[in-house]
């Protein structure tokens, strides 16, 4: 009988034993789950913050995408406003400069003539500021749609820091466009003084001291005899951007076919250009040109006011072309001389040939000479 008891004791002993340990392994289990559980929703909070992370960057990039594009359409806006003003006041120094060469002729002095030429300078520099206002207005006008546009993207997405901090890019890149525009039209755009290049320091001084400049007040002379042919090349793509010289401009690039070509040159002075092929394809106005006889083709296509050529004459020995497509008058004879039958020339704007009295009527007629070209087509020749 106390082998029994001592038996069913330790059976109890035994059974409180293992319920303390299932008690012990369900505690575990849950807590195992509670743990699976955190580690499940710590995950899905590191994906959230990945997402997150991913779409700020996606629209940072989109931003800067957009400040790209405005800044882009704001320097393409302020060209065709510079352009336009420049195209407009060019018309007028053209109508100017008529009435200063008349009135020289009169009662107005040499100190009179220059201080209208000074007026005109800054009316110039006036038109260019109000083509730069509008463009910085545009820029400010873009930044303002760009922030609504921010602040609708990032409603839900972004916290105000990053806003800010996007806000201040923006602000940022329109800082520093404006500043490089300012600094591009300082002066009114224009390079004040004379240019010289005729060897290799006079080169690296210009690139120096004018290389943003694209307008010039003064006179401008380049002689490539002693560049070298990477300077020539520089030199080349630089004139390439000028777009007037409020001066006289003289090129001496002899023997070679490159052309120191001024593309987007539209009002200067007078011009002394002896390279074999001249060519200012926006050219519009300009004082006495001067040719050599050695020149091949000459290119004018859209000179519609000019004073004259020198000696009232175009004498090519070897010329193959002669382009004066927009010119509609000459108040003096002159005379083309081509080299050969085989030569063109295109004067097909040609209304006039004769000078004029001091109210801009007729006075005499004047004679037009040409020589050489097989055959001239005059279609719009009324004198």
């Amino acid at each position: 009988m106390k082998r029994i008891f001592i038996l069913l004791a330790a059976v109890a002993v035994v059974a409180a034993g293992c319920k303390n340990y299932d008690d012990r392994f369900d505690n575990l289990n849950d807590q195992i789950k509670t743990l699976t559980t955190q580690v499940t929703t710590l995950q899905g909070v590191a994906s959230q913050v990945t997402a997150l992370n991913t779409e700020i960057g996606n629209i940072r990039t989109s931003i800067q995408g957009d400040i790209k594009t405005a800044v882009d359409g704001v320097s393409v806006a302020l060209g065709t406003n510079l352009t336009n003003a420049q195209t407009a006041i060019n018309a007028d120094i053209a109508k100017l400069q008529t009435a200063l060469n008349q009135a020289a002729a009169n009662s107005l002095s040499q100190e009179d003539i220059d201080k209208l030429k000074a007026d005109l300078q800054t009316t110039l520099a006036a038109a260019q500021k109000t083509a730069l206002d509008t463009a910085l207005a545009s820029l400010q006008a873009k930044l303002t749609e760009l922030e609504q546009a921010l602040a609708d993207a990032a409603n839900d997405a972004l916290a105000q820091a990053d806003l800010d901090q996007l806000r201040e890019e923006i602000e940022s890149e329109l800082a520093e466009v404006k500043k490089d525009l300012e600094e591009s039209l300082g002066d009114g755009g224009f390079y004040q003084g004379d240019t010289t290049i005729r060897s290799s320091r006079e080169w690296d001084n210009t690139k120096r001291g004018q290389a943003d400049y694209t307008a010039f007040s003064g006179d401008v002379t380049i002689n490539t005899t002693n560049l070298e042919a990477s300077e020539v090349d520089e030199l080349i793509d630089w004139v390439g951007k000028i777009t007037v010289i409020n001066g006289d401009l003289t090129i001496i690039h002899a023997g070679s076919e490159k052309v120191v070509k001024l593309a987007q040159l539209s009002s200067v002075g007078d011009l002394d250009d002896s390279q074999l092929h001249v060519h200012y394809p926006e050219l519009i106005s300009a004082g006495t040109i001067t040719l050599d006889d050695d020149i091949k083709t000459v290119k004018l296509p859209k000179l519609t006011t000019l004073e004259a050529f020198a000696g009232h004459t175009i004498d090519l020995d070897k010329g193959t072309e002669l382009t004066l497509s927009a010119l509609a008058s000459y108040e003096e004879d002159l005379t083309i001389d081509l080299g050969g039958s085989e030569a063109t020339i295109d004067l097909s704007a040609l209304k006039n040939v004769y000078s004029l009295k001091d109210d801009g009527t007729k006075k005499e007629d004047k004679t037009l000479t040409i020589i050489g070209p097989q055959e001239v087509s005059l279609p719009e020749l009324t004198t």
